[in-house]
């Protein structure tokens, strides 16, 4: 049987309504305040996104480019040096452009484009201190004097978890030979330096432990000035990337199929006429800093640049064979 609701019982039921209506939106607000910050003016500055240089031409500029910025760099990666490094350069295989342009290519065509900001290369090391600068120069130029250049080809590509590199075949004994050199004689410069800082048995008695302390910690900072990354020894095999960091997973193994199906039957060719050393720029970006050339290689070689790809910079040195390029002989 249906109830009817007299006026005043009907004006109870919804003031106890509202009620208690009231006490569960104060309850949800308390456990929100409880669990989230505050909310504040839309106009104020605090809720304005971060200043991205990338918004500055897009027609819908993104609230926040901290995504889009670089993440900060691997302790792996970094020259283990007693203080932080103003620059770090890049020692990689000098090739002629007939194998070079080609591989460079390749990597413009796989390689995200807003990741792509260097030629195809062979990296030898991946950050030589500045501070060991007069070091590593003397060693590199001692090695590619007595350094006869040598054919190099493409071997067949292989996958890695987010790209494809393509391994060197002709070439991949000299290559490896050359980088063991370079690597040794960095470890003996190390130990050298390690060595001459150790004082002698009768000024080390008359010292008192708290310096013998800080002595020792400054010797195990010099002793490692190549990083990590550097230090690699077994494994190594000289490579040019050509893709990386690529999520999609069919995209990558689309890549690897082609790679091997072009580079398997009629791999590219070249010659190795020394080696280049490039200068890390902020950004990721690569500045021409030397290059070495095999024995006598260079003589009355110059170059002039037809245009400067990547925003990498001649600085009025000789020809980088990385770089697409025009050859003059004199």
């Amino acid at each position: 049987m249906r109830k009817i609701l007299t006026p005043q019982l009907n004006r109870s039921c919804t003031k106890a309504g509202k009620a208690f209506h009231m006490s569960r939106t104060s309850s949800y607000a308390a456990a929100a305040a409880a669990t989230t910050t505050p909310s504040t003016n839309r106009t104020s500055k605090q809720q304005q996104p971060p200043f991205c240089p990338t918004n500055l031409h897009r027609t819908n500029p993104e609230p926040n480019c901290q995504a889009r910025h670089p993440p900060p760099p691997n302790p792996y990666h970094i020259p283990r040096t007693a203080s932080p490094e103003s620059s770090v350069y890049v020692l990689t295989l000098s090739a002629t452009p007939s194998i070079q342009e080609p591989l460079t290519s390749l990597r413009s065509k796989y390689f995200p484009p807003h990741l792509n900001k260097t030629p195809a290369h062979i990296t030898l090391f991946h950050a030589l201190p500045h501070s060991r600068y007069a070091v590593f120069d003397a060693a590199i130029t001692a090695l590619a004097r007595r350094t006869r250049p040598y054919a190099i080809s493409t071997g067949c590509p292989r996958r890695m978890s987010k790209g494809v590199l393509v391994l060197l075949d002709k070439g991949d004994i000299e290559s490896k030979a050359i980088r063991a050199q370079l690597l040794d004689k960095f470890l003996r410069e190390e130990e050298d330096e390690v060595k001459s800082h150790h004082p002698s048995p009768t000024s080390q008695a008359s010292e008192d432990k708290e310096h013998s302390a800080t002595q020792e910690h400054q010797e195990q900072e010099q002793r490692g000035w190549l990083s990590e990354q550097d230090l690699k020894r077994k494994g190594w095999s000289p490579h040019w990337t050509v893709m990386n960091k690529v999520d999609d997973g069919k995209r990558v193994q689309a890549a690897l199929d082609t790679l091997t199906r072009r580079l398997c039957d009629e791999p590219e060719r070249g010659r190795v006429d020394g080696l280049a050393l490039w200068r890390y720029m902020p950004g990721g970006r690569w500045e021409g800093a030397k290059e070495y050339w095999f024995g006598d290689v260079g003589e009355g070689r110059s170059t002039l640049y037809t245009n400067e790809p990547y925003g990498i910079r001649s600085n009025h040195i000789r020809s980088l064979d990385l770089i697409p390029q025009i050859y003059i002989k004199t």
